[in-house]
């Protein structure tokens, strides 16, 4: 390698690693920044202190990456790090540093601040890797360095991926109408509601609902300047609506009940549960002592002081994440269907976003999506649990077999059995006198050196998944199905 490069440029990108933070606008020169340098460490002829400036240099630089930027170096090492060659060092420490780092972006629902979360995309090829190392590892002779270096590796990667990820969510587990008409244009269909009816604790919470959707429109435009006033005025800051909601006519208060319903409708005819819990009746009691007491006649014209519930620190599980975009492309599909509706009365016409929900992009379901979560964190604050349906979950074993955790217990109890077997023949060889190296050393080492203590950090990384139930959910990666609780004992 040409030593200006390992002498001065590698040191000097090195020293200047945390200018790399915030340069997304610059990815493409970015991804060949790290191309670039993760090939010059597989060179053949390369001295320590060369080795040691590329991988100081590769390491800091991504210290201060975007996670989502080192997604097409994932996918390069996706093939390589598996190999566990004489070039893998590196790369296992990247992405131990990487995983221990970024993991609230790869296992919260959430994500992780302005990072965002991470793509389907992403989380598919973290569990590649994981399984790429663990299973060459297992087949590999026992190496000191390697599996000092791997094991951490390993833990640092099941500690990020969601116990319950699976590689398809749950909307592409359902059955969807066809979105395209014969002619091949866009066919909205939002999920037939006609024979559902609402039970009497729904109607109430939706009426709440509308009456919080009400305050957070209005309190965003108090914060803007805005005021009431007879007319809407884009000038004057003036606006007919900004007014409690209790004094808004039964039209007005439509806007905004109706979409609520219909999504409340949508859920039941999926077969899904929307029940409070007694806890949550009581957390719903305190709330609504508190929102009296809190009312005042302060000013905004009409005397009218928007407060809407803080769901800031409202999580949703995985689970509930992955509802809420059904719940978002059922909105989009809503919005589409009277939207082509009003247009056609009109003599016809076409809108940009008049599209399959599908196709849109991050930014355009942005808006449905925020809805969703909005109605989903205000049930959830209200005491509500939202669940499929205990028994549909139950019986859904190929969902199941698909979650991360379950083929990784499933492959932890094969190698315990098999352990046990080992260690029983090793325990016979001693007792009768022979000093013959077991022909299983291999897989000793394996069960002692990685399993051993990969098990031991899984499972204080994810001991609330475990721990959590539908009705009594601790994680924010949902909870453990009884097979996998079942699983967890026989270990």
């Amino acid at each position: 390698m040409n030593r200006y490069i390992g002498s001065a440029m590698l040191p000097l990108l090195t020293r200047c690693a945390t200018h790399f933070a915030n340069t997304e606008h610059h990815a493409a020169l970015i991804d060949s920044t790290l191309h670039t340098i993760y090939q010059l460490s597989k060179g053949s002829s390369l001295t320590k202190a060369q080795r040691d400036a590329i991988e100081e240099c590769l390491l800091a630089v991504c210290k201060y990456l975007r996670p989502s930027m080192l997604q097409q170096l994932l996918r390069r090492l996706v093939f390589d790090v598996p190999l566990l060659s004489e070039y893998c060092k590196m790369p296992l420490k990247l992405l131990t540093n990487h995983y221990e780092q970024n993991w609230k972006y790869y296992c919260l629902p959430s994500g992780w601040g302005s990072y965002g979360m991470a793509s389907e995309e992403e989380l598919l090829l973290t569990k590649k890797i994981f399984w790429g190392i663990f299973d060459s590892l297992s087949q590999k002779k026992y190496e000191q360095e390697l599996f000092k270096m791997a094991m951490p590796c390993l833990s640092a990667i099941a500690g990020a991926l969601p116990p319950d990820y699976v590689d398809s969510s749950l909307g592409t587990t359902l059955e969807k109408p066809v979105s395209v008409d014969a002619q091949g244009n866009f066919d909205p269909r939002p999920i037939s509601t006609t024979n559902i009816s609402l039970p009497e604790k729904l109607e109430y919470i939706s009426n709440k609902y509308a009456e919080h959707s009400h305050d957070k429109w209005s309190a965003e435009k108090v914060v803007l300047g805005w005021k009431y006033g007879d007319t809407i005025d884009e000038k004057a800051k003036t606006h007919p609506m900004l007014r409690s909601y209790k004094s808004l006519t039964e039209k007005e208060k439509e806007v905004y009940r109706f979409p609520v319903k219909e999504s409340l409708k949508s859920m039941l005819a999926m077969g899904w549960n929307i029940d409070r819990t007694k806890e949550g009746e009581t957390m719903f009691q305190q709330r609504e002592n508190e929102k009296i007491r809190k009312i005042s006649q302060v000013s905004q014209g009409s005397g009218f002081n928007p407060s809407p519930i803080d769901m800031s620190n409202v999580l949703l599980s995985r689970e509930l994440q992955a509802m809420v975009e059904v719940v978002a492309e059922n909105y989009h599909n809503i919005w589409a269907k009277k939207k082509k509706s009003d247009l056609g009365a009109k003599g016809g016409g076409t809108h940009p976003l008049l599209v399959p929900y599908d196709t849109l992009t991050a930014k355009e379901k942005a808006k449905d999506r925020e809805k969703a979560q909005d109605l989903f964190r205000f049930l959830q604050i209200n005491g509500y649990a939202i669940t499929r349906g205990l028994k549909d979950m139950e019986q859904d074993s190929s969902s199941m077999e698909k979650r991360f955790a379950y083929k990784f217990l499933k492959k932890l109890l094969k190698y315990v059995d098999s352990a046990q077997e080992f260690i029983a023949h090793l325990e016979a060889m001693a007792i009768s006198g022979k000093n013959d190296r077991s022909p299983h050393e291999q897989e000793i080492k394996f069960f002692a050196k990685v399993l051993l203590p990969l098990i031991d950090q899984y499972f204080k990384n994810h001991s609330l998944y475990f721990l959590s139930s539908p009705t009594k959910n601790l994680s924010s990666s949902g909870y453990a199905t009884n097979k996998e609780k079942e699983m967890v004992t026989r270990k």
